[in-house]
């Protein structure tokens, strides 16, 4: 059985599908976003965000 789903091309995101479910990933200013597989399947998404230092008091 396949399932089809309808998406946005416009929009700037990477899309993970697992077990039948779609789950869109948003990018952000600054950042890396790495994909954890496990068995062959999306495990985690880990996300880090970068900040550039540019004489705030406080991040």
């Amino acid at each position: 059985m396949f399932k089809t789903a309808e998406i946005d091309l416009s929009r700037d995101a990477v899309l993970i599908i697992k077990d039948g479910q779609m789950t869109t990933v948003t990018p952000k200013p600054f950042g890396v976003d790495e994909v954890i597989w496990r068995d062959g399947a999306v495990f985690d998404v880990n996300r880090q965000e970068r900040v550039r230092i540019n004489g705030q008091s406080e991040i």
